[in-house]
C-alpha cells in the first residue's frame, strides 16, 4: 500500500515536469504543443551624453527599465525580440568616425540619438548613404530635420525617410514662447505694449528660433526690439546688458520681455541675476529694495513687484531636478517667478507617475522621448520578424536595403489609420497587447510614454 502510493506521487510530479519542458497544453483531452520560445537578438546603438554622470544614471535605468517591459510583454510569444544596446558618449567620442562606423555596421539595427542637434545632423550625414534607421529622440532643428527628412543619395530610389524625429520642432516652441507672453498682455491691455528682445544660441538649434520669432511676432502684434544670435554665456550676458540699457536710454521703457533660449541652467540663472543687477541700477526702482547687492537675499521678497522690469521667458529642453540643484541653494530664489517652455512628456500616459513611484525622481525631457525611441526600435523589430516580406527581410543583408527594411517597418506601425488600442503602448500589459495584435497583422496607432508616436509615410515628419 506504501509503495502503491510513493509511485502514484512520483507519477504525477513527472507528469507535471513534462508538462512544464515540454510546454503542453491539455483542453478537454487534446493537447495542444506549444513550440520552444525563440529569440532573436537585435542591437540598437544608443549614443548619448553619458559623461554627464547624471544624464548616464537616468539613461541606463530608463533603458533597464523598458528591457525589462518588453521581455515580459512578450512572454507569450514564440517569436521573440532580444533587444540588445550598445551604449557610446557623446561628450568624448569622435562622432566623425563613430557615426561612419555605425552607418555601415550590418550588426546593428538602427542607431538611437544623438542627443544633441549638431551631433544628431553630423550623424544623420553619415547614415543617410546606408539608410540606417536614425532615431533622434531630442533633436528639434527643423533645418535639420527638413533637410535630412528622407534620403537623398546613396541609394537608387531617394525618397524614402530614415531619420525619425521623436519631437516637434522649434518652430512650435516659439510660436509657444511668443504667444504666452502676449496673452499676459492682453490682459493689461493698454497698460502693457507687448515688446520683445530674442536671444538665441548661434547653432542649429537656436537658428530655428531666430528664423521664426519675426513671423510669429508678426502673428502675434508684438513689437520685436531684436533678435540676436550669441555666442558664448558672456556674449549673452553682454547683449542683455547693452540691448536694456539701450531700450531705457531710448524710451525709459522697462516693461520688455526677453525671450532667451538657453543651453544651460547656469544660464538661466546668470540671466536672473543680470535682470536684478539692471532694476538695481536705475534710481527710479532701486530705492524699493534694502540693498544694491543682486544677491542680498533681503531683497528677495520684492522681486515679485517688479516682474515686469524684467519679463523673462526661458526655453530650456535639459531641465531636471538635478540642473537645478547644481546651481547652488540661492537658484530657487533668483529664478522665482520665471517662465518658460520646454518639450515635455504627456502627464496623460501614466509615464511621469509610473517613473516617479519606480525612482522617486521625476522623469527629464529625454528620457521621456529615449523611451520611446526603444519602443520604435523594438516594435519595428517585431514587425520585421513577423511578417516576412521580401521588403522588410532582404536577403543581402549588407546592402543598404537590409537598413530599409526596418525602415519599411517602422512606416507600417506608425502610419496606420486605424484607433489607437486603449491605454498607452509604453506599459507591458498595453505592450503585449499591441504586439500580439501585430503579431496577427493587425496595426493600431499606439501612444509612447510621451504622447503619440506616428510619422507621415512618405517623409517620416512626425505628425504635430
Amino acid at each position: 500500500m506504501r509503495s502503491k502510493t510513493w509511485f502514484r506521487t512520483y507519477g504525477t510530479w513527472l507528469m507535471v515536469m513534462a508538462l512544464a519542458l515540454t510546454g503542453c497544453r491539455q483542453e478537454e483531452d487534446t493537447i495542444e504543443i506549444v513550440p520552444a520560445r525563440q529569440w532573436v537578438e537585435k542591437t540598437v546603438a544608443v549614443v548619448a551624453p553619458l559623461g554627464d554622470a547624471a544624464t548616464k544614471t537616468r539613461m541606463e535605468r530608463t533603458a533597464d527599465w523598458f528591457i525589462e517591459n518588453f521581455r515580459k510583454a512578450q512572454r507569450h510569444d514564440t517569436l521573440a525580440i532580444d533587444l540588445k544596446i550598445e551604449w557610446h558618449d557623446e561628450l568624448s567620442e569622435d562622432l566623425t568616425a563613430l557615426s561612419q562606423t555605425l552607418a555601415g555596421r550590418d550588426d546593428i539595427v538602427a542607431v538611437i540619438g544623438p542627443f544633441a542637434n549638431g551631433h544628431v545632423a553630423l550623424f544623420a550625414s553619415a547614415c543617410m548613404k546606408t539608410q540606417k534607421p536614425l532615431i533622434a529622440p531630442t533633436a528639434t532643428s527643423e533645418d535639420i530635420i527638413r533637410r535630412y527628412a528622407v534620403t537623398t543619395s546613396g541609394l537608387g530610389t531617394n525618397d524614402k525617410p530614415f531619420l525619425w524625429s521623436l519631437t516637434e520642432t522649434d518652430v512650435t516652441l516659439t510660436s509657444l514662447l511668443m504667444s504666452s507672453y502676449t496673452t499676459m498682455c492682453s490682459y493689461y491691455k493698454d497698460q502693457l505694449i507687448p515688446k520683445a528682445t530674442l536671444y538665441a544660441p548661434d547653432d542649429d538649434y537656436g537658428k530655428t528660433f531666430n528664423y521664426w520669432a519675426p513671423f510669429y511676432a508678426l502673428e502675434d502684434d508684438m513689437e520685436m526690439l531684436g533678435n540676436e544670435l550669441y555666442s558664448s554665456s558672456e556674449d549673452l550676458i553682454g547683449r542683455i546688458e547693452a540691448n536694456r540699457a539701450r531700450i531705457s536710454s531710448q524710451d525709459g521703457s522697462w516693461s520688455t520681455a526677453t525671450f532667451c533660449v538657453v543651453e544651460t541652467a547656469r544660464q538661466m540663472y546668470d540671466v536672473a541675476r543680470t535682470n536684478r543687477k539692471s532694476v538695481l541700477s536705475n534710481p527710479a526702482l532701486s530705492e524699493y529694495f534694502k540693498s544694491t547687492d543682486p544677491d542680498d537675499p533681503a531683497n528677495d521678497d520684492q522681486w515679485g513687484l517688479f516682474r515686469s522690469a524684467y519679463q523673462t521667458y526661458f526655453v530650456f529642453p535639459a531641465l531636471s531636478e538635478e540642473t537645478l540643484a547644481a546651481l547652488g541653494p540661492r537658484a530657487g530664489a533668483m529664478l522665482q517667478g520665471y517662465e518658460g517652455v520646454s518639450p515635455y512628456a504627456d502627464p496623460a500616459t501614466g509615464f511621469e507617475l509610473s517613473y516617479k513611484t519606480r525612482f522617486d525622481e521625476l522623469p527629464t525631457f529625454a528620457e521621456c522621448k529615449f523611451y520611446d525611441a526603444l519602443i520604435l526600435s523594438a516594435f519595428a523589430s517585431c514587425y520585421q520578424e513577423h511578417h516576412n516580406a521580401p521588403s522588410l527581410r532582404p536577403e543581402k543583408p549588407s546592402d543598404a536595403s537590409a537598413n530599409a527594411g526596418l525602415n519599411d517597418a517602422i512606416v507600417a506601425i506608425t502610419s496606420t489609420a486605424n484607433a489607437s488600442m486603449s491605454g498607452a503602448a509604453w506599459d507591458v500589459t498595453a505592450m503585449e497587447l499591441y504586439l500580439s495584435a501585430m503579431e496577427q497583422g493587425r496595426l493600431y496607432h499606439f501612444i509612447g510614454a510621451s504622447g503619440d508616436i506616428c510619422f507621415d509615410p512618405e517623409i517620416g515628419r512626425a505628425h504635430v
